[in-house]
């Protein structure tokens, strides 16, 4: 249950009897629709109408939400997005103007859906959020709005909003206890948001992209393939980041670092063109490409340096470490990582840790973290193991004053306490931009 003050904080404590699905092991017979599409119904419907846009996929789905809600704002549209899951405050879900809503507007819709909970049995925590995020932006007026799905796509809370623009980000094996063996059915799960006759943008490659092509297809949804038919390719290296082409027409500077994240642009630059009906410019994409991304290759100011990513797939930490060689290259960092049984973590952690002078394991909270013991059958070189994330705080700051860089990643659920540390040491903000 997130940790919040005030009035938010009560409104959740009431929450706490129904399902938490992010927190508790998953099951495929717990997930459906049947409980979002009651409370919506007994809240009078407030998703019809409102002008979304819906992102899907494995990896990149945050990046391009807040790289969407960027561009859209500077195209003066009014926002509001809705994102999964938060790093350390409930209130980073909600968002209206590219911030997070106020924590009694958000209370103030949570109430409400809570109290037509009552006559909409089978609803989870996550139902409650996706309600209230569309009697917010409802109320709001919000003229574009940014919702990204919590798990797979056919039967997310979300899958009940009526698009403008479809997203599928990527597609890798995950929550494959949930969403089916293989990427082929998790591909199926992700590409049922895809709606008839809406326009859809994907980065998906391989056998995925088959099939969400294939669906795109069979409901008559225009089907845009990024790299095909919105190509962006990273030319050069700046100071800030990475130098890219955008449409094999036009080259931008970034403040971009990691390759995926050049994709996450390019997908939201795309988007924004489908939805706003006109060609995003250069000078656009380079604007948003400086936008802040709590927990996505992000250096928190203090001593130790500390680098966090929300890296937890295969192929993104993978990523991780390469963007890790990139930038820094010979550098050996202390990794600090926890991750969760549903992830396929054993060949990336392998990867990690041999970069590492020392890796530190740590168990995250809840049951679904995998505990150090576990961990260190597939680290290489020096390990530690750790009885919690606090333990591991409190030796990340006996390393002060000896020139350590420290590398944190596997989990949102790891990357989020280290920032609150970070940032309360210093008494500044928590990275809302």
């Amino acid at each position: 249950m997130p940790q919040e003050n005030g009035r938010l904080a009560r409104v959740l404590a009431r929450l706490e009897g129904l399902p938490d699905l992010e927190q508790g092991r998953r099951r495929r017979e717990a997930f459906g629709l049947e409980g979002i599409e009651g409370l919506l119904t007994a809240l009078g419907r407030p998703q019809e109408g409102l002008p979304v846009i819906h992102i899907a996929g494995s990896k990149g789905k945050g990046t391009t939400a807040l790289y969407l809600v960027d561009l859209l704002e500077g195209a003066g549209h009014r926002t509001g997005a809705f994102l999964s899951p938060h790093l350390h405050s409930l209130r980073e879900r909600f968002l209206l103007g590219g911030r997070p809503a106020a924590a009694g507007r958000i209370a103030n819709h949570l109430e409400k859906a809570a109290a037509a909970a009552g006559g909409a049995p089978g609803c989870t925590l996550f139902d409650l959020y996706t309600a209230a995020a569309m009697g917010l932006f409802r109320t709001e007026a919000c003229n574009a709005v940014v919702l990204e799905c919590g798990l797979g796509g056919r039967l997310d809370s979300t899958n009940l909003a009526e698009p403008l623009v479809t997203v599928v980000t990527t597609v890798e094996r995950e929550h494959e206890e949930v969403l089916g063996r293989g990427v082929a059915r998790v591909a199926a799960e992700k590409g049922g948001i895809i709606k008839p006759g809406v326009p859809l943008v994907t980065g998906c490659r391989g056998e995925a992209l088959r099939v969400v092509r294939d669906i795109a297809r069979k409901t008559g949804a225009p089907c845009h393939i990024l790299g095909t038919d919105y190509p962006m390719r990273i030319c050069g290296r700046g100071s800030e980041g990475y130098t890219v082409e955008w449409e094999k027409k036009e080259t931008i500077d970034t403040a971009i670092k990691v390759p995926a994240q050049v994709r996450s642009l390019a997908l939201a630059g795309a988007a924004f063109t489908l939805f706003c009906g006109r060609p995003v410019t250069a000078a656009e994409l380079s604007r948003a490409s400086r936008r802040l991304l709590p927990g996505r290759f992000e250096y928190l100011p203090g001593d130790p340096a500390i680098l966090v990513d929300v890296a937890h797939t295969p192929r993104s930490l993978a990523g991780l470490a390469r963007a890790f060689r990139t930038w820094h290259p010979g550098q050996r960092p202390i990794l600090l990582f926890g991750t969760a049984r549903d992830k396929r973590w054993r060949r990336p952690l392998s990867l990690l840790s041999a970069l590492a002078a020392e890796t530190w394991l740590v168990t995250l909270p809840g049951d679904r973290g995998v505990p150090p013991g576990e961990l260190a059958e597939a680290a290489v070189g020096r390990v530690r193991r750790l009885p919690s994330i606090d333990a591991g705080l409190a030796d990340l700051c006996r390393l002060r004053g000896r020139d350590k860089l420290v590398l944190v990643t596997g989990s949102h659920l790891l990357v989020g306490p280290v920032r609150v540390a970070r940032f309360a040491e210093r008494k500044g903000p928590h990275g809302q931009r």
